[in-house]
């Protein structure tokens, strides 16, 4: 496991889950996707980003927003092995809250709004 923090927020939570993955073993990794995977829930829109800590480009990491849970906990799996990232991964009840966090999350980037001065 080479990621550095996991920010997990789950719906109507006030405050992220914050884990060191340095701290913790490949059995917590695989614990917590088995988790995920459990949840029988079709009703959650799941919004998923990274930080590679060691790029410059502010607010050009990607931004996943989705509901099919599969495709998200293959990017997790996936992004574990990754280093020097931080993940974030939020849950809402429907796409218009998720895209609402993701737009304000690409604030900093100069393509997050149409110029309508054209």
């Amino acid at each position: 496991m080479k990621a550095k923090k996991l920010y997990y927020s789950e719906k109507h939570s006030v405050n992220p889950r914050e884990f060191d993955l340095k701290d913790y073993d490949f059995l917590f990794i695989e614990d917590f996707l088995e988790s995920l995977k459990q949840l029988d829930d079709t009703k959650t829109v799941y919004l998923l980003s990274y930080d590679l800590i060691y790029k410059k480009d502010v607010g050009k990491d990607p931004i996943y927003v989705d509901c099919c849970k599969d495709f998200i906990i293959d990017l997790l799996d996936n992004l574990f092995n990754k280093e020097n990232i931080d993940i974030h991964l939020q849950e809402y009840d429907s796409y218009e809250e998720a895209y609402k966090v993701a737009l304000s999350m690409r604030e900093p980037n100069p393509l997050c709004y149409s110029d309508t001065s054209e």
